[in-house]
Order: structure tokens, then sequence, then C-alpha cells
């Protein structure tokens, strides 16, 4: 659909697509994560039998990581679907060398294996700073504006209250 708008040169419908993707991504994403932050060590529990001891710093850092790679993978989305996604395979592959210069250095000084799952962060924020700056160039908003409109729940409130409204 993105590439379709892009190709009618429809800059509304763009932009629509573009910000659905990225407030659906998000919420799905944080719920996700609130879940599995409250359910996950009780799952672990029950999944291995009490067998696997859970590394409850490095499971926290790796739900941030799932939530912060909502911010990016959406706008890598948008590149592909022009085209355009060349350079940010670059920044990721940059990203994902310094993450893992990160991680070694981080194991290497604290021998605490958590903080693999910051260095995760790491590239997920330097990726969500690369691809938020060239998804708002496209979609012509700024940064601001398009983490505002992520986390607008206002859509998902009306479509709520449209549905009840329909429903009775």
């Amino acid at each position: 659909d993105l590439a379709l708008a892009w190709g009618a040169e429809d800059a509304g419908l763009f932009r629509r697509l573009f910000i659905g993707g990225l407030r659906g991504s998000f919420w799905l994403a944080l719920l996700a994560a609130l879940t599995l932050y409250f359910l996950g060590r009780w799952i672990v529990l029950l999944w291995t039998h009490g067998s696997v001891q859970m590394n409850t710093l490095l499971f926290d850092w790796l739900l941030l990581s799932s939530v912060a790679s909502v911010f990016w993978y959406t706008g890598l989305n948008l590149l592909k679907s022009i085209n355009r996604h060349l350079r940010a395979a670059t920044w990721y592959a940059i990203a994902s060398l310094l993450s893992v210069i990160a991680a070694a250095l981080l194991l290497r000084t604290t021998g605490n294996l958590a903080d693999v799952g910051l260095a995760l962060l790491l590239m997920d924020a330097l990726m969500a700073a690369y691809l938020f700056r060239w998804g708002g160039v496209l979609v012509h908003q700024p940064v601001v504006g398009l983490l505002g409109a992520m986390i607008d729940i206002r859509v998902y409130l009306k479509w709520l209250i449209t549905r009840r409204t329909h429903a009775a």
C-alpha cells in the first residue's frame, strides 16, 4: 500500500499509512512487552519446568529493545516500499557492528551478560534516529510530530466509540 500511494503521488495517503503503521506497531509492541514483563518469569518457569533461571535484567533490556525496534523498523519498511533502503542497510550494518563492539567491551568490562541487551538497545537507538529522520522527511513531518502521532491513542478510542455506537 505504501508503494502504491508513493507511485500515485498521494502524499496524504502515504503519510497516513506510515503513521498508522508506526502507531499500530508501537502499541502492539508495548502491549506485548508489558505482558511479557509481568508474565515472563512465570512463562519461563512453566515452559522449562523450572530448569532455566531467567536473567531478569537481560530480559528487561531485550523487552525495551523490542519496543525500540518499532521506532526504526516501520521507517525501514517505508524506505523499502519506495526502493530507497540501500543507505539504511549500510546504517544497519554500521549500527550492528557498533552494537557488537559495545557488547564485547561491556562483557569484558563488567562480565554481565545483561549488558548485551543494552548494546542491542544502542543499535535500536542509532537506527531509530536515522530512520525517524528520513521517515519524517518523506512524509513531510518533523520527528517530534511523528513521535506524537505514533503514541496518540485517540484514534483507537474513536474507533472503539464508533464501534460501540454501531453495535447498539
